[in-house]
């Protein structure tokens, strides 16, 4: 798993739960034109059309984490940048204007966001795990799950993919992007970032 950072930090946990074991990704602010920020964990993949994937990571943001927020901070997102172009890419955001998290769909440099899921409340200074599970497709067969702490708190069979997008080759985890509007420090750790197909293809209702 690659290391990716840029105008935030990344560095192991001292103590307290998973001490040793997790990470804490801390964004110290910024001013204005700085350039995009992030503090994550890279994961290649190789998924396209009709995977079934799960994808997922242990999360405890710090107290205040939504107050902080100025803009819109990605958690956990695939994409396909590697394959140059517009990229595509699909995860868990956290919106400034209600603070609250949503699945989304993406193609970079276009807007807005499309939403996959209705909204879903994220704790503050306790572990969570937030995990997704897609199938992948542009049309009838798509199918999206989130859950926290194993509990399904949104899923809908909005299409997740473009017609002939390139297949998905990186998922990445803590904060994996950070708008150019947030200004304030925002911090977090994470553990056990995973990313895998999920067993079979038989649809939403397929055991994980």
């Amino acid at each position: 798993m690659e290391v990716d950072v840029s105008g935030a930090k990344l560095s192991r946990l001292a103590r307290g739960r998973c001490a040793g074991q997790s990470l804490r990704a801390r964004f110290p602010g910024a001013r204005p034109g700085s350039p995009p920020a992030y503090a994550r964990l890279v994961r290649d993949v190789d998924w396209g059309e009709g995977d079934l994937v799960l994808y997922g990571v242990s999360m405890r943001l710090s107290r205040g984490f939504h107050r902080r927020l100025q803009g819109q901070v990605a958690l956990l997102r695939w994409d396909n940048f590697p394959a140059g172009g517009r990229a595509d890419y699909s995860g868990v955001v956290i919106d400034r204007q209600d603070r609250l998290a949503r699945l989304v769909l993406q193609r970079h440099g276009s807007e807005p966001d499309r939403p996959l899921t209705g909204a879903f409340a994220l704790p503050e200074g306790r572990w969570f795990r937030l995990s997704v599970r897609q199938r992948l497709s542009p049309g009838c067969a798509a199918y999206n799950e989130v859950s926290v702490d194993g509990t399904t708190v949104a899923r809908s069979e909005v299409p997740n993919m473009r017609p002939g997008q390139p297949e998905v080759e990186r998922v990445r985890f803590g904060l994996a992007a950070i708008a150019r509007s947030q200004r304030r420090g925002l911090t977090l750790s994470f553990s056990g970032p995973d990313a895998a197909p999920a067993p079979g293809r038989e649809g939403p209702d397929a055991g994980l």
